[in-house]
């Protein structure tokens, strides 16, 4: 099926040869493909009206394999229909700009930050491993009131300093009319054409560089510092790791990387949502065995992690349990050589860097 796209030509001024020596021409050529990716049309859109938009194209797809309590299987049109009622249900009850939420990579992850968007809300993913007093500034430097979580969550984080107005995401869901209330959007998911359910959610056409997500730093340097991304920032992201062809919609990738670092709020939460990649939810990167069991138990073909995750993983996992493994990619931090190496005659699996 032939499929239009943008191209993007960028003209150099004329030098003469004998001014160009290989490095600088490198320099040049690279500097020509960052002001050609830049003028594309595609970067000005809105982040969230781009994620429903791909969820509606393919309603009956399996987006997520929920490994959070039990296995729970959620297609992509369960997923947005959840997210489209609830935020609904945000725009009534939450009058901030910002909402925080305090989830695991999970479902209910995905659909708490679809939903924010969808409202027309910011949402900010906040450490729940940071300290009460990193927490506390970061509540107060991102003017956040409300906090979406789960019960579970709670009782897990308990030197959390939890806001006043503190929600429990399924207690919400229910709130709003649950299944009733998702139903409607359900059957639009279905039947109706996906820019037909985004005009429905009122969302609009640009994002481009308004803020689309807030992420906090460790505060290893002090109080954290809230760090905008937007719209551009988060689909320029999307984009360059589309155009890898090595996510394709035919991929099931481990999703067990923090939403409140930049690396799993943008691979492994809004690039499956948005591109049609299958993922599989592990709470937490250092369950090692969680994780083996995922990858060996639903047949995962791609691993995203940082080396500090993987080395366990070389040590506790056999090839037989990572033979569906197609692609891990490392980032984050420095990949140690013997990491590298060791999964490479262990595994079969050549590590790639990505940054």
């Amino acid at each position: 099926r032939l499929m239009r796209t943008h191209v993007q030509v960028q003209w150099g001024r004329p030098r003469p040869i004998d001014e160009l020596p290989v490095a600088r021409l490198r320099q040049e050529l690279l500097d020509l493909g960052n002001l050609a990716f830049e003028q594309r049309p595609q970067l000005k859109r809105h982040l969230g009206r781009e994620v429903v938009r791909g969820l509606a194209r393919r309603p009956w797809r399996l987006e997520i394999i929920d490994r959070s309590v039990g296995r729970r299987e959620v297609k992509a049109g369960q997923l947005l229909a959840a997210a489209a009622a609830l935020s609904r249900h945000i725009r009534r009850i939450i009058p901030g700009k910002r909402v925080g939420i305090v989830l695991p990579p999970s479902a209910g992850g995905s659909i708490a930050n679809l939903a924010v968007l969808c409202a027309g809300k910011i949402p900010v993913n906040l450490n729940f491993t940071a300290g009460p007093a990193a927490i506390r500034s970061s509540l107060k430097l991102g003017e956040i009131d409300t906090v979406i979580t789960a019960n579970a969550v709670r009782e897990k984080v308990k030197d959390f300093p939890w806001p006043e107005h503190t929600l429990d995401l399924k207690t919400e869901i229910e709130a709003f009319g649950g299944k009733k209330a998702i139903l409607p959007w359900l059957l639009a998911a279905w039947f109706l054409p996906n820019q037909w359910i985004a005009n429905m959610l009122n969302l609009p056409k640009r994002g481009d560089e308004e803020e689309a997500g807030l992420l906090f730093t460790s505060g290893s340097s002090g109080e954290p510092k809230g760090v905008v991304l937007t719209h551009r920032n988060i689909l320029s992201n999307c984009w360059q790791i589309s155009s890898l062809c090595i996510l394709p919609d035919t991929a099931t990738m481990i999703a067990c990387l923090p939403i409140f670092h930049s690396f799993g709020f943008t691979v492994t939460m809004w690039y499956p949502m948005m591109r049609g990649c299958k993922v599989v939810t592990v709470p937490s990167p250092l369950d090692t065995r969680g994780i083996i069991q995922a990858i060996h138990q639903d047949q995962a073909t791609v691993l995203v992690g940082a080396p500090t995750f993987l080395r366990p993983l070389a040590k506790r996992a056999t090839p037989e349990e990572l033979a569906s493994l197609d692609l891990v990619v490392t980032g984050a931090e420095k990949m140690p050589e013997d990491l590298a190496e060791t999964f490479l005659e262990k595994f079969s699996i050549d590590l790639i860097q990505g940054y």
